[in-house]
């Protein structure tokens, strides 16, 4: 016997929930009210009888999971970079992270968050955090002095090895870190290799060392820095600097720049200056201009207190003619009265007359 399969699609759920009669009323079997007569035709109403308005539905969401909701991709990896980045910037070595300790500590966080592997903190991670540290160090250093602290020390190999480091405040951040031979006292061009992340504009008076003088020129050979030495570096720019290239006299050179760095500071104070009076002069105008408003409306005002003023003379004296007026006439009135009295009484006592007679 072959069973035949019926065509159309397949009944939803919510139709096992329901029933229909022989009249094709279509009854919920839970609270056994009448939904609706269109038998298994409209399959959302019933869906939303069994949600919302059946007596007998249930009063809680069915729980589906316990744990907390999973973080994204995005998330980790920002989780991932920022520990790298706590690593790195406290100098911990990375097998730590699989200290016992750690381990027990990372345990208590959700199952979601991942902490990164020494391998990825090796590979990944460290090459970002390198990429993105130049970024940091010309933002905290952009268009402010700092200064440069060098230090020479020999390794192993008999090499100077030269720890440059630019402090800025509450921040240092390591410049560049070189090798050379034999060990002795370096230029200060060789603390500022190409390819150090940040270029300065200038070198600003440093001690026994270069004389001042923007950074796109070339330093002159003789000077050096000590040992241990201090070199203070602007990040101000000095595009108007424009001049020949120095010569030997570091002296001349150093009292010509600041000489026309001083003019630079007084053509500066002048537009200062005249910033500050063309400043005073629009307030000056303004508040000229506020006061000749507020005079305008007190004469607007007054002259309006005077319009009234006439206006109220004049309905006085209106009234005053119309009272006037008003009382002549009640007089007249009155007179007229008398009069038609006397005329009355006289004809009364003629009729008397003429009844005694």
């Amino acid at each position: 016997m072959q069973i035949t399969k019926k065509s159309g699609r397949k009944r939803d759920e919510a139709c096992n929930k329901v029933d229909v009669d022989a009249d094709g009323y279509v009854y919920c079997l839970r609270c056994e009210g009448v939904d609706h007569k269109l038998e298994f035709t409209h399959v959302d109403r019933v869906k939303r009888h069994l949600r919302e308005t059946c007596a007998k539905r249930p009063r809680q969401e069915v729980v589906t999971t316990y744990l907390p909701p999973q973080i994204d991709t995005a998330t980790q990896n920002l989780f991932d970079k920022m520990f790298a980045l706590w690593l790195f910037s406290t100098g911990m070595a990375f097998y730590k992270v699989q200290h016992e300790n750690f381990v027990a500590v990372s345990c208590l966080l959700p199952p979601s968050v991942k902490i990164p592997s020494q391998h990825l903190i090796r590979a990944r991670l460290l090459d970002e955090c390198h990429e993105d540290s130049p970024v940091r160090m010309r933002g905290a250093l952009a268009r402010r002095f700092y200064s440069l602290v060098t230090d020479r020390w020999t390794d192993t190999n008999g090499f100077a090895v030269i720890n440059c480091l630019a402090i800025c405040g509450q921040h240092t951040f390591v410049w560049s870190l070189f090798s050379v031979n034999p060990p002795f006292q370096h230029p200060v061009r060789h603390c500022l290799p190409a390819s150090s992340p940040c270029r300065p504009d200038a070198i600003v008076s440093p001690p026994r060392a270069t004389p001042c003088r923007p950074a796109h020129h070339r330093l002159p050979p003789p000077a050096c820095l000590p040992t241990t030495s201090t070199s203070r570096v602007s990040f101000k720019q000095w595009d108007h600097l424009k001049r020949d290239p120095p010569t030997g006299d570091s002296d001349a050179e150093v009292a010509k720049i600041r000489e026309r760095v001083s003019d630079l500071e007084r053509e500066r104070e002048r537009e200062r200056l005249i910033h500050s009076t063309r400043k005073a002069e629009n307030m000056a105008e303004k508040n000229c201009l506020l006061t000749q408003q507020y005079f305008s409306m007190i004469k607007n005002k007054e002259d309006k207190n005077e319009k009234h003023d006439t206006e109220v003379a004049q309905l006085l004296r209106e009234a005053k003619t119309k009272a006037e007026r008003s009382e002549e006439n009640a007089n007249t009135q009155v007179r007229n009265l008398q009069t038609k009295l006397d005329d009355m009484a006289k004809r009364a006592l003629e009729a008397e007359d003429a009844l005694k007679d």
